[in-house]
């Protein structure tokens, strides 16, 4: 009998041992900031589209800086096409959330940015789940009657 409840101690402490260690583990995430855990360059690829026309894939490259405030500043590509060019652009203070810490949300972020006397309109937003970024944009340079959409994804997501 002595031994029967030595036994139902000891598994009784390490099972409270094993609870404590996971407490601990989710307090030291919930202290990280969020954009620690997506800040990054990513390599995928960039599909662009205006109106109903999709242009072919292309290799590009998305960086996600991260501010420490549950934020990140996103550079998105340069792009060509035809005989005009989308000049990079930075979006400032895209906030980043989580209720997981495995999948983050990228919050939609308005883009408002004059880059070689072209005022750039849109919006920019995303998620990385496992690793991988999905990015949707749109961009509406200078007198553009409509904006240029895009979709960047890295991973599993790619375009093929």
């Amino acid at each position: 009998m002595k031994n029967i409840r030595l036994f139902m101690f000891v598994l009784v402490a390490i099972s409270t041992l094993f609870v404590s260690c996971k407490k601990n583990d989710e307090k030291e995430a919930e202290k990280t900031p969020t954009d620690s855990y997506v800040a990054k360059t990513y390599q995928g690829t960039l599909v662009m589209s205006v109106g109903s026309s999709t242009y072919d894939p292309t290799n590009a490259e998305v960086i996600l800086k991260g501010n420490g405030n549950n934020s990140v500043n996103i550079t998105l590509p340069a792009v060509s096409g035809g005989m005009s060019q989308l000049p990079a652009l930075t979006v400032k203070n895209v906030g980043v959330s989580t209720s997981d810490y495995k999948h983050f949300t990228l919050a939609e972020t308005p883009i408002e940015q004059t880059v070689n006397d072209v005022h750039c309109s849109g919006k920019v937003s995303g998620s990385v789940a496992d690793g991988n970024l999905t990015l949707n944009y749109s961009v509406k340079p200078g007198e553009m009657p409509m904006s240029i959409n895009f979709v960047f994804t890295t991973g599993a997501n790619q375009a093929k």
